[in-house]
Formats: structure tokens, sequence, C-alpha cells
């Protein structure tokens, strides 16, 4: 199930993210998204702040721990989109706001499973920009869906492997992710 959200945030959720987007003191970590297996090089720098970190390994279907002083607001947001729209949830395994910038158009995009265990998965685009589309594939890695990138919107997947796509030159993609059960 993947499932497509337009989102109006409050104003005041609306000028934390806009602060958190376009400011300069919202902590970031740099990181990479993979290692390529045939060289063992780190591929595609991404640059995120942990909200809430994995409470066990990737097989542990645990409540997350809060790591950082932005959780309750960045998952205030999460909360009141599964209320108005009737999402149900007992607990946030992890949450981050990733961002990430260009990259060559033969950078290799790291399809993926968030958990080794069902779980769903909520995106939501915190920014414009241009490409960077999320992409869902199946089991045998034939692509099902491409959800292309609008400021606010959000998605709901179940347990589908996904990746995404890098923005245009000169741009960002920043996105809020929460997985929960």
């Amino acid at each position: 199930m993947i499932k497509e959200y337009k989102l109006k945030p409050t104003k005041e959720q609306e000028q934390f993210i806009e602060w958190v987007v376009n400011g300069s003191e919202f902590p970031l970590f740099s990181n990479f998204s993979d290692v390529n297996e045939k060289d063992q090089k780190n591929i595609n720098p991404v640059f995120a702040h942990t909200l809430r970190a994995r409470g066990g390994s990737v097989t542990d279907d645990v409540w997350g721990i809060p790591n950082s002083d932005y959780t309750e607001r960045f998952e205030g947001i999460f909360e009141d989109f599964c209320c108005k729209n009737n999402v149900k949830w007992d607990r946030i395994l992890r949450s981050a706001v990733n961002f990430t910038t260009h990259q060559p158009k033969d950078s290799e995009c790291f399809i993926h499973r968030d958990h080794e265990f069902p779980h769903k998965n909520f995106l939501m685009y915190l920014n414009e920009w241009t490409g960077g589309e999320t992409e869902f594939f199946d089991d045998d890695l034939k692509l099902i869906k491409t959800i292309h990138p609008e400021k606010y919107k959000a998605i709901i997947s179940d347990s589908e492997l996904h990746t995404q796509g890098y923005c245009d030159p000169h741009q960002r993609r920043v996105v809020l992710v929460v997985t929960f059960n």
C-alpha cells in the first residue's frame, strides 16, 4: 500500500519547518546512504538529523530512543497528520530529517527497506526542488510507483522497497521520515 496526501501544516508548524529548511542553526550530521559492495566505498553523502534512533537493531520491533531536542516538534507533525487522516500507529521506531543534495546522474541509488520486519513509513517533503523522486519497488526490484516531490506532500507506505532520486544542481531535498507500527 502506497498512499499520497497533501498536508496543511499549522502556521506554527510551517514557521518551524521553514526555520529548519532555510535556517543555519538546525544541526546536521554527515553520513553516507550506503556502501558500494564491489569496492567497499561509501556512496551518496547525506546530511541527517536523527530525531529518534532505532531502539535496537534493524530486526528489533521496539520504540526508538529520542535523540534530539526537536523530536517532539517533528513527531507532533506526524501525530497531527495521523489524527487528521485516521492513520493508526502504536509506536515510532525511528525518525529523522534527511537533507540530500545533487549527485551525478550515474550515482547509485540505494534500494532498501528501513527495517527487516513489517512496518510503515511516513515521508513528508519539507521543501521544493526538481528531480529527486521517491521510487517504490516490489521484491523482484520491479518499479511499482514513482512519487514526484511537492512541498508538504506526505506518503504512507508499508514495508515496500524504496529509494530516492537526487535533486537538480544547487538544490537540496529535505524530508521528514518516520517509521512506525
